[in-house]
Protein backbone atom coordinates (compact mmCIF):
# COMPACT_ATOMS: atom_id res chain seq x y z
CA UNK A 1 0.00 0.00 0.00
CA UNK A 2 3.20 2.47 1.12
CA UNK A 3 4.46 1.83 -2.38
CA UNK A 4 1.35 2.19 -4.38
CA UNK A 5 1.24 5.58 -2.46
CA UNK A 6 4.59 6.95 -3.40
CA UNK A 7 3.71 5.82 -6.92
CA UNK A 8 0.42 7.91 -6.87
CA UNK A 9 2.05 11.01 -5.75
CA UNK A 10 4.76 10.73 -8.05
CA UNK A 11 2.94 10.44 -11.00
CA UNK A 12 0.54 13.56 -9.82
CA UNK A 13 3.88 15.18 -9.25
CA UNK A 14 5.30 14.64 -12.77
CA UNK A 15 1.97 15.84 -13.97
CA UNK A 16 1.65 18.70 -12.39
CA UNK A 17 5.34 19.48 -13.62
CA UNK A 18 4.41 18.31 -17.20
CA UNK A 19 1.61 21.28 -16.90
CA UNK A 20 3.25 23.97 -15.67
CA UNK A 21 5.78 23.55 -18.15
CA UNK A 22 3.65 23.30 -21.33
CA UNK A 23 2.14 26.85 -20.10
CA UNK A 24 5.54 28.50 -20.19
CA UNK A 25 4.56 31.73 -21.51
CA UNK A 26 8.11 32.61 -22.46
CA UNK A 27 8.60 34.10 -25.83
CA UNK A 28 11.04 31.96 -27.42
CA UNK A 29 11.19 33.58 -30.71
CA UNK A 30 15.06 34.73 -30.29
CA UNK A 31 16.00 31.41 -28.70
CA UNK A 32 18.80 29.09 -30.56
CA UNK A 33 16.16 26.19 -31.15
CA UNK A 34 13.64 28.20 -32.89
CA UNK A 35 15.86 29.75 -35.46
CA UNK A 36 15.36 28.39 -38.94
CA UNK A 37 11.43 27.77 -38.30
CA UNK A 38 8.74 29.63 -39.65
CA UNK A 39 5.75 30.59 -37.87
CA UNK A 40 2.33 31.93 -39.33
CA UNK A 41 1.24 35.23 -37.82
CA UNK A 42 -1.96 36.94 -37.41
CA UNK A 43 -1.68 39.72 -39.94
CA UNK A 44 -3.88 42.68 -38.86
CA UNK A 45 -6.13 44.06 -42.27
CA UNK A 46 -5.10 47.31 -44.13
CA UNK A 47 -7.54 48.91 -42.62
CA UNK A 48 -6.81 48.21 -38.44
CA UNK A 49 -3.73 48.30 -39.59
CA UNK A 50 -3.46 51.82 -40.66
CA UNK A 51 -6.07 52.87 -37.73
CA UNK A 52 -3.21 51.98 -35.12
CA UNK A 53 -0.23 53.46 -37.49
CA UNK A 54 -2.23 56.72 -36.91
CA UNK A 55 -2.38 56.38 -33.06
CA UNK A 56 1.36 56.08 -32.59
CA UNK A 57 4.44 58.37 -33.23
CA UNK A 58 7.85 57.47 -33.59
CA UNK A 59 10.95 59.79 -31.63
CA UNK A 60 14.62 58.57 -31.36
CA UNK A 61 16.73 60.31 -28.37
CA UNK A 62 20.41 60.65 -28.93
CA UNK A 63 20.78 59.33 -25.17
CA UNK A 64 24.39 59.56 -23.41
CA UNK A 65 24.64 56.01 -22.54
CA UNK A 66 28.23 54.05 -21.92
CA UNK A 67 27.78 50.66 -21.65
CA UNK A 68 25.40 47.68 -21.35
CA UNK A 69 24.04 48.67 -18.18
CA UNK A 70 23.29 52.26 -18.97
CA UNK A 71 21.02 50.03 -22.20
CA UNK A 72 19.38 48.03 -19.77
CA UNK A 73 18.59 50.35 -17.55
CA UNK A 74 16.76 52.31 -20.37
CA UNK A 75 15.15 48.98 -21.78
CA UNK A 76 14.06 48.67 -17.82
CA UNK A 77 12.09 51.17 -17.05
CA UNK A 78 11.06 53.28 -20.77
CA UNK A 79 8.52 50.90 -21.32
CA UNK A 80 6.97 51.14 -18.20
CA UNK A 81 6.25 54.86 -19.44
CA UNK A 82 2.63 55.83 -20.23
CA UNK A 83 1.83 55.41 -23.68
CA UNK A 84 4.80 53.56 -24.68
CA UNK A 85 4.60 51.27 -27.46
CA UNK A 86 8.05 49.74 -28.65
CA UNK A 87 11.41 50.67 -27.72
CA UNK A 88 14.78 49.67 -29.85
CA UNK A 89 17.57 51.04 -27.85
CA UNK A 90 21.41 51.31 -29.80
CA UNK A 91 24.19 51.61 -27.76
CA UNK A 92 26.79 51.74 -30.33
CA UNK A 93 24.82 54.79 -32.09
CA UNK A 94 23.82 55.96 -28.45
CA UNK A 95 19.91 56.55 -29.47
CA UNK A 96 16.92 55.23 -28.08
CA UNK A 97 14.03 54.87 -30.36
CA UNK A 98 10.38 54.95 -29.17
CA UNK A 99 6.90 54.36 -30.52
CA UNK A 100 4.21 55.60 -28.56
CA UNK A 101 0.93 56.75 -28.29
CA UNK A 102 0.45 60.51 -28.71
CA UNK A 103 -2.83 60.39 -26.84
CA UNK A 104 -1.34 59.26 -23.40
CA UNK A 105 2.11 60.73 -23.37
CA UNK A 106 4.63 63.41 -25.53
CA UNK A 107 8.16 63.68 -26.75
CA UNK A 108 8.39 66.19 -23.86
CA UNK A 109 7.03 63.45 -21.43
CA UNK A 110 9.49 60.45 -22.83
CA UNK A 111 12.61 62.74 -22.53
CA UNK A 112 12.01 63.89 -18.74
CA UNK A 113 11.57 59.95 -18.06
CA UNK A 114 15.33 59.70 -19.50
CA UNK A 115 16.66 61.94 -18.30
CA UNK A 116 14.77 60.28 -14.76
CA UNK A 117 17.10 57.96 -15.13
CA UNK A 118 20.33 59.92 -15.01
CA UNK A 119 20.80 60.16 -18.86
CA UNK A 120 21.01 63.31 -20.77
CA UNK A 121 19.60 63.70 -23.85
CA UNK A 122 18.06 65.69 -26.99
CA UNK A 123 15.95 64.57 -29.88
CA UNK A 124 17.18 63.96 -32.72
CA UNK A 125 16.11 65.78 -35.35
CA UNK A 126 17.26 63.62 -38.38
CA UNK A 127 14.92 60.24 -37.54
Amino acid sequence: MRTFKLFLAASIFIAACATVNAQDHHDHSDCKHNKGKVEAKKVDSPDKAEKNSKNKKVVTFNVNMHCHACQQKVEKNIPWEKGVKDLKVDLTAKTVKITYDPKKTTEENLKKAIEKLDFTCEIDKQS
